[in-house]
């Protein structure tokens, strides 16, 4: 059972860790699993000791251009060449089962290239009988020109679509017609992912700081004068306590490290550090051990939410919200600079007592959340066997 993995990359940390996740379900749920990802995107070193196998064809990220995916497609052998991609030995007419990870792609925030994209992918380029499988993920709106039957198309054709909120999965019914039964809804896969103690029992006298660069140029348009004055005031308010401030960037090729980096030199202080670090994991368990996050990057506060470490969002897109309201924390969540009741939020969270009860309150949500993925990833086995029967 050849399983294709797509949508996933390594710069960003959550969607590695979406990699990390899925890839340990599959292999403990399904019997002679091989998991599949494209030559283009170079394994981390940690992933390569794994049995990954690589397809013989590019398949780049469905976000890329229309043309240059087709244009990697269709001249692979001189794109591999050329670009010294490694030699994989998975053709694309083998794979049994795609699993999309994308997290955020379908929706008028990017555009038409993505929906394109995984039509021309799953019509044109896959085998007509393999089975398409897409995880929980943000979707919509879907209103600009082309989106709607595009979309249609796509779950036409899929097999079991998750959305990971309410809003996501209405933005999908409301054009799936008779198709809506395929479409579920379930909670992000990396909120019952725990290797190791992450219950966030254990804390150490340090809060996480996550920015992100989309809050600029996706994010409603006042953020763009206000954000990094905002984070500047939260980091200097949590200073004035004896909490060390750790900016973190979780995304290490985009602008969140510039983000970072001018945050760091606006407090110029000791108890302000920069922490990059590679392996997905790793953070997660030091996002695990603090006393609170803040941030904008989606799956820092999903990590933070689901080891039970109280946080507040400040985001660009309903996702945010969505996953705030899951947890039972809507009024830590904001998709607009309030500056004080940011200030007031970001204070309540540094209080012993209230932090302490928002960690029961978490702790207790999480067995729910933990519940919802058992079943959701039941209905992907289901599915899967379906594929398994025909095949033998």
């Amino acid at each position: 059972m050849k399983v294709l993995i797509i949508g996933g990359q390594f710069h960003n940390k959550g969607a590695y860790l979406m990699v990390v996740t899925v890839i340990r379900k599959l292999r403990s749920l399904i019997e002679d699993c091989e998991i599949v990802m494209s030559n283009y995107l170079p394994l981390p070193a940690e992933l390569a000791k794994e049995d990954i196998k690589l397809l013989k064809k590019p398949l780049v990220h469905v976000g890329y251009e229309h043309k240059q995916l087709k244009r990697y497609l269709q001249l692979a052998p001189l794109v591999n060449v050329y670009k010294g991609f490694p030699k994989g030995d998975v053709a694309l007419e083998d794979i049994d089962v795609v699993i999309d990870i994308a997290g955020f792609a379908y929706g008028d925030l990017w555009g038409i290239n993505p929906v394109k994209n995984l039509n021309y992918v799953l019509s044109e380029v896959m085998p007509k009988e393999v089975t398409y499988i897409c995880l929980p993920q943000a979707f919509g709106p879907f209103e600009k020109d082309g989106m709607r039957s595009e979309m249609a198309k796509v779950i036409a054709r899929a097999d079991l679509i998750f959305a990971r909120d309410k809003v996501s999965r209405a933005h999908l019914t409301e054009i799936a017609g008779e198709h809506s039964e395929k479409i579920k809804q379930a909670p992000d896969i990396t909120l019952s992912f725990n290797d190791g103690n992450l219950n966030g029992n254990t804390t150490e006298n340090y809060c996480c700081i996550v920015p992100n660069e989309r809050m600029l140029d996706k994010g409603d348009a006042s953020w763009q004068d206000h954000y990094l004055d905002l984070l500047e005031q939260i980091v200097k308010q949590v200073g004035n306590t004896d909490t060390l401030v750790k900016l973190l960037v979780h995304d290490s090729t985009s602008g969140d490290g510039k983000l970072a980096k001018a945050l760091h030199e606006r407090v110029a202080s000791d108890y302000c550090q920069l922490i990059e670090v590679q392996d997905p994991l790793s953070i997660k368990k030091l996002i695990a051990k603090g006393k609170f996050l803040i941030g904008s990057r989606f799956h820092s506060l999903a990590s933070a939410l689901s080891c039970n470490v109280p946080s507040l969002a400040m985001g660009w897109s309903h996702k945010y919200q969505m996953l705030f309201e899951e947890y039972g924390q809507a009024g830590y969540a904001f998709d607009k600079p309030e500056k004080t009741a940011i200030l007031e939020k970001a204070a309540k969270l540094q209080d012993e007592q209230t932090n302490k009860q928002i960690r029961q309150e978490l702790a207790s949500k999480n067995e729910v959340i933990s519940e919802k993925n058992q079943q959701m990833w039941q209905a992907v086995v289901e599915e899967v066997n379906k594929k398994i029967s025909q095949v033998v």
